[in-house]
């Protein structure tokens, strides 16, 4: 199986939460039946279903093409911080749009976070 993403951050990302599946597949899966069970509904997959997708995890490999769509959130709230001048606290991004992951990861590095990190006052003024 290939997952084709659009930079080597979201390539780690992909890679680290398909371990992660892979790790707890049997816990999914127990959910799953437990849930179905409980709700008298059909599980999402059967036992020899997730037999399939545990050997499909096992050989994923997670590749990249620049000209993917990249990896994006809709809510900017998710990026808090200190403004690097004045000291208060902040939510969001001063233009409120989707953020990428790659972005996600600068804006909430610590390098991002002490030299450029401002509020929209200290920024509406030119700091």
């Amino acid at each position: 199986m290939k997952i084709i993403v659009n930079n080597a951050d979201e390539q780690k990302l992909i890679q680290r939460f398909i371990d992660a599946l892979h790790e707890h597949l049997s816990e999914v899966e127990d959910a799953d039946h437990k849930w179905a069970h409980e709700h008298n509904e059909e599980p999402n997959l059967g036992s020899e279903e997730y037999m399939f997708i545990d050997g499909g995890l096992y050989e994923t490999k997670v590749e990249i093409e620049p000209k993917e769509r990249p990896l994006i959130v809709y809510d900017d709230d998710i990026i808090t911080g200190e403004c690097s001048i004045c000291g208060a606290h902040t939510v969001g991004t001063i233009d409120g749009c989707s953020i990428g992951y790659a972005e996600y990861l600068w804006l909430t590095s610590e390098e991002s976070c002490k030299i450029r990190w401002k509020c929209e006052t200290c920024w509406g003024k030119g700091h």
